[in-house]
């Protein structure tokens, strides 16, 4: 893998995004130690003792382009001259990234999904975007995983322009409002004729995935599996998504806090903790007790 490859976390806004990226960035170095991890987040916002994992930090005013709308700007945050992945702060990665740089090291931009050919309202209005593009299928995808090659790719340029065209084409916003960085995306795929690729479940795997009967992690030792469909995975990514509100996200959180002992006696980081909960920290720290045994 290139030396100058490396991985690119976003974290602005509440603070609870920051822990979360930072447990990333361990789960990341603890599989992957030679592996650069950069930090893109807000110029008001950073807690500098939460910033050891990471090898880079890049300060940016997100004000224009709020919630996950800011991910179809990060071809301008990453400092990685070759391949930059991106990975949702509400992730975890369990094992080498290698494979998966090497596997798409011949294109210049990646999203994992499929193509769909709904009709009606699916995110956005499906009949007026084919008709708008001219195209008979659109890329749906989760945005919590791309993979660029930063100097030799539009999509990102073309994705920012798009935003006068989305409430035009039905496109839902996000949470809180922002454009959604899936489909603006998508939009730059489709009018210039390019499609993305099919999600490996072998490489990243979302606890929403359609068919999943089984999960189990555990980001000390490593091990996990998810089961789809019948059939069984050891994805390399975690992505927990609306789980990371819920036991199977904070279970591992509470194992990556309790592996540091810098952070262990830290009130701030089990105060940000709580926070990714929503609750108080002393009621964070009772509820956690309660799954003391789910924690080796």
């Amino acid at each position: 893998m290139s030396d100058d490859n490396g991985v690119l976390l976003i974290a602005h806004g509440k603070k609870k995004f920051y822990i979360q990226a930072a447990c990333l960035a361990w789960s990341i170095k603890k599989s992957n130690p030679k592996l650069p991890v950069a930090l893109a987040c807000d110029h008001n916002s950073c807690e500098s003792e939460l910033f050891h994992p990471y090898d880079q930090i890049i300060t940016w005013n997100f004000s224009d382009w709020p919630g996950v709308s800011a991910k179809v700007n990060i071809d301008r945050l990453t400092p990685f001259s070759g391949q930059t992945m991106f990975i949702d702060s509400d992730s975890l990665v369990y094992s080498d990234l290698l494979s998966i740089f090497q596997k798409y090291s011949h294109l210049n931009f990646v999203a994992l999904g499929k193509n769909i050919n709904h009709v009606g309202h699916w995110f956005l209005d499906c009949n007026r975007v084919k008709e708008y593009f001219n195209v008979k299928v659109i890329p749906f995808f989760t945005g919590d995983f791309y993979l660029f090659k930063k100097n030799e790719t539009g999509i990102f340029e073309r994705a920012r322009k798009m935003r006068s065209i989305y409430d035009q084409l039905g496109c839902i916003r996000a949470r809180g409002g922002s454009m959604s960085d899936e489909r603006l995306i998508a939009m730059a795929l489709m009018s210039n004729g390019f499609s993305v690729q099919t999600r490996d479940l072998s490489d990243i795997v979302s606890l929403q995935e359609n068919g999943m009967t089984y999960y189990f992690s555990d980001i000390l030792s490593t091990k996990r599996k998810v089961v789809v469909n019948n059939h069984s995975y050891e994805p390399k990514i975690i992505h927990f998504a609306d789980y990371a509100t819920q036991i199977k996200y904070m279970t591992e959180i509470e194992r990556v806090r309790m592996s540091l002992t810098n952070f262990s006696s830290n009130h701030t980081f089990l105060k940000l903790l709580g926070g990714i909960k929503g609750v108080s920290s002393s009621l964070f720290q009772r509820s956690m007790s309660r799954f003391s045994k789910l924690i080796s």
